[in-house]
């Protein structure tokens, strides 16, 4: 498991982060703080600007994008999978 796929588990399981990491986090929270980054639209934009920072060619930008669009698919399906195996008794899947 790559070191960004074991920072995003620390995070989700609010655990202890690494140092870059917790400097990163305190970062964009604090830009996103002075932005006033509090709707839908501003996150998209603070996802660009991101992309733009990290200089991401488009392509690969585009390619990023399609992967985000394959995880929210398959844990939509997952989701409604357990909402039916629920109906039955059964209960999360994933």
């Amino acid at each position: 498991m790559g070191d960004i796929t074991n920072d995003v588990l620390l995070l989700i399981e609010n655990k202890e982060l690494p140092k870059e990491t917790q400097q990163l986090k305190t970062a964009l929270n604090k830009y996103k703080e002075t932005r006033k980054v509090d709707n839908n639209r501003d996150r998209a934009q603070l996802i660009f600007l991101i992309i733009a920072i990290l200089d991401i060619p488009e392509d690969d930008f585009h390619k990023t994008i399609e992967r985000i669009q394959k995880i929210i698919t398959i844990k939509t399906t997952a989701d409604l999978i357990d909402k039916a195996l629920g109906d039955y008794g059964e209960t999360d899947i994933h």
